[in-house]
């Protein structure tokens, strides 16, 4: 009996050491794969071992801590050999790969960065040079208007603010004597007219701006029939339409006891182009008198319904001179 359990111990321990065996060797295959050659030899070390123990009469746990020493020590050698660097080579080469293929996409978004980023440029460029063109087009338009404004206010000037302005500094240039001819000959037309009361006037009107400007400059031969002294005298400007409507008047400050008045006034009337033909500018002269109603000296009318061929004439020389001041003589007619 005793004879037949050691039978029964021995066979269990080599089933077990078969199967061991046949585990260590299915291991040993796995990683020959990538060991190579050398895990036969391995193989062969770790076999020998265990027959060398187990032929032992040591018991089962000496035999068992045997094989898990001999596994502990052998199978840590397997990535030192040369097939584990062969096996290395091809995971770094593989890593390499996909080293490169990032790379390769890193520049393709670095290249379209760099275009997107000049196609940026190119587009701030032109888009200053537009905006610097259109400064330099609302600059250059600036100083057009600039320009006609200066003309346009150099035209609108009377004879005498000229004249006083370049005499005050001096410019010798100037033709004096083409105002004193001018103002000689409307005094001698002054003098024709035998006394009767005149009025110096003054027209331009500028197209451009719409501007129709009237300078009284000075009467002549203003009296006062009802007194003999000179009479307190101002003009009164009105400026009507077809339809004999008022559109716009003005008047100057009296001058008081001159029979000969200066005025030197200016009024400004906004008339369109269009307008122009269609208008009529009454000038009326009337003498103050205190507590008592204004006195009509004398009135006549430029434009549309001008109360005279010198009246028509002298508005239609206002048009074509676009801009240009022209001064004449009036005879004032009796209400």
């Amino acid at each position: 009996m005793p004879k037949r359990k050691r039978t029964v111990l021995t066979l269990t321990k080599m089933q077990l050491q078969n199967k061991r065996r046949l585990r260590a060797e299915s291991s040993l295959q796995r990683q020959s794969q990538i060991a190579g050659g050398s895990a036969e030899v391995r193989a062969v070390a770790i076999d020998e071992g265990c027959l060398n123990k187990t032929d032992s009469n040591n018991d089962f746990n000496a035999f068992a801590h045997a094989f898990e020493s001999s596994t502990d020590v052998l199978l840590p050698d397997i990535g030192n050999t040369p097939s584990s660097s062969r096996a290395g080579s091809v995971v770094s080469e593989q890593e390499h790969k996909q080293r490169l293929a990032r790379a390769k996409a890193t520049a393709r978004a670095a290249e379209s960065e760099v275009a997107r980023s000049l196609r940026q440029k190119k587009d701030a460029v032109a888009k200053s040079a537009d905006r610097a063109s259109e400064s330099e087009m609302q600059r250059q338009l600036r100083l057009n208007r600039n320009a006609e404004t200066t003309a346009n206010a150099r035209a609108s000037e009377t004879t005498d603010e000229r004249l006083s302005r370049l005499g005050e500094h001096g410019d010798s240039r100037y033709d004096v004597s083409s105002l004193s001819r001018s103002e000689s000959g409307s005094s001698s037309q002054s003098m024709q007219h035998g006394g009767m009361p005149e009025l110096f006037l003054g027209l331009s009107y500028n197209g451009t701006t719409g501007r129709l400007m009237v300078e009284v400059v000075k009467g002549s031969n203003f009296r006062n029939m009802a007194m003999n002294r000179a009479p307190d005298t101002y003009v009164k400007l009105t400026l009507m339409s077809p339809t004999g409507k008022e559109i716009a008047r003005s008047k100057t400050s009296i001058r008081r006891g001159q029979p000969n008045p200066l005025f030197r006034e200016t009024f400004v009337f906004q008339v369109a182009l269009f307008q122009l033909p269609e208008l009529t500018l009454m000038i009326s002269v009337y003498n103050k008198r205190s507590m008592k109603r204004k006195e009509m000296i004398g009135w006549f009318a430029l434009g549309m319904k001008s109360s005279g061929e010198e009246e028509q004439s002298h508005w239609n020389d206002m048009c074509e001179n676009k801009g240009e001041e022209v001064q004449r003589w009036h005879v004032l007619l009796e209400s």
